[in-house]
């Protein structure tokens, strides 16, 4: 038995199914790279602003030597200096 070469055609209900669901799922795709790229640029920030603070870090230990500093009050004190227990 021979196959028939006849189209078949989806019902508009069918084809406006899968024409919403291929839209959607395109949209999404489309979101994940924005999240994508909105994720690098603040990973590149994060970088940015790490770097800065290691910076000041530096200049502050030249300043005022290998210490303990309050971020909160501004305080500048010497590291304890702990002792290992002799047993």
């Amino acid at each position: 038995m021979a196959k028939s070469n006849k189209s078949k055609q989806l019902t508009e209900t069918e084809l406006a199914s899968v024409q919403s669901m291929t839209n959607a799922f395109n949209l999404l795709k489309i979101k994940l790279g924005d999240y994508e790229l909105m994720k690098q640029e603040t990973l590149d920030k994060i970088a940015d602003v790490k770097s800065a603070y290691q910076k000041v870090e530096v200049d502050l230990q030249k300043k005022y030597g290998d210490v303990e500093i309050n971020i909160e009050t501004g305080e500048v004190k010497e590291k304890e200096v702990k002792l290992k227990e002799v047993k």
